[in-house]
């Protein structure tokens, strides 16, 4: 068979979205994710789209490095969690679509603890917004008269959407007392540098952590002293000792019960602020077969194999 007869994807680079909702509305495109907003508006005028929903397998969180203050505090820590609302960030980001995160992503939701529930314990308050709380544990912790600190974030990586959340949570964060030096950045210098923990004392980070399909990948990686991505250079003892015996649990039961006492503890101690995460919908055509959601990076090895177009229109 020639080669140009081979059964092939192709794989559009479309960086605006509108340009690839009109490619779905001419039938142009086969596959495509799409924003909250666009789902409205593609369910009303394309009614043979299949909008394929499910939660999102990614954090979106605060991080700073715990040797030096503010964020040494717990407090501190405590307040800027306390000052998020979340349910605000789903509404206006997500149209109402979207889950909280504990320190395992609702995506991983059969470790993941769901804040809004009851089986995160008391801690949970910490993921509910109360701005008069956050403001009374910084004047606890010395900051009476609020808190001033930089902040890093890129703006020319994840989207519209995600930039839209960088200034909401300045906001948020404004309102409880928290102000901060917004420092855009390159996201070339982001990866390089500020995601790797290079960064100055006392400075936030709002950011992204990249998906993954085993609870162990986020706790022992971004909480453990030799995780390749222990932002916040976390050195817990305890903590440790509970990410090690998880890994050695054979039992699922019983490893799924350590995992959420760690997801519990993690709750307290906010080593990292965690927001709530939008769902992912993925808009299908009618002659696309064998389309299953995609929770990590792979597209090519896992999903694109097994896909194929049947009765799509010449």
């Amino acid at each position: 068979m020639p080669a140009s007869n081979l059964p092939r994807n192709v794989l559009l680079i479309i960086p605006e979205d509108a340009t690839a909702v009109a490619g779905l509305r001419a039938k142009q495109i086969d596959v495509n994710g799409v924003s909250q907003t666009d789902r409205g508006s593609l369910v009303q005028t394309n009614k043979e789209l299949q909008m394929v929903d499910y939660p999102q397998n990614l954090i979106g969180f605060f991080y700073w490095n715990l040797s030096a203050p503010p964020f040494n505090d717990v407090r501190v820590r405590q307040a800027v969690s306390l000052a998020l609302d979340r349910e605000e960030i789903i509404k206006v980001l997500y149209e109402g679509r979207g889950t909280y995160n504990a320190a395992i992503p609702s995506g991983l939701e059969s470790w993941w603890l769901d804040p809004k529930g009851n089986d995160l314990g008391p801690n949970a308050k910490y993921f509910k917004r109360d701005v008069a709380m956050a403001k009374k544990l910084l004047a606890d912790a010395g900051f009476a008269n609020g808190l001033k600190v930089p902040m890093i974030s890129t703006l020319n990586a994840y989207g519209n959407t995600f930039n839209q959340g960088v200034e909401l949570v300045q906001k948020q964060l404004k309102d409880a007392g928290i102000e901060v030096d917004f420092k855009p950045q390159d996201y070339s210098a982001y990866v390089s540098s500020t995601f790797l923990g290079k960064f100055d004392a006392g400075t936030m980070i709002y950011g992204l952590e990249t998906p993954f399909q085993e609870p162990h990948d986020y706790l022992f990686n971004m909480y453990h002293p030799k995780g390749t991505r222990n932002h916040a250079s976390i050195n817990d003892a305890e903590l440790t000792a509970m990410i090690e015996k998880q890994m050695r649990t054979v039992d699922r039961a019983e490893r799924k019960k350590v995992i959420s006492d760690i997801q519990r503890y993690l709750a307290e101690k906010q080593y990292y602020a965690v927001g709530p995460i939008g769902n992912v919908t993925v808009a299908v055509q009618p002659w696309v077969k064998d389309f299953f959601p995609q929770s990590d990076y792979g597209r090519a090895s896992e999903q694109y194999l097994k896909l194929y177009l049947d009765g799509k229109p010449k």
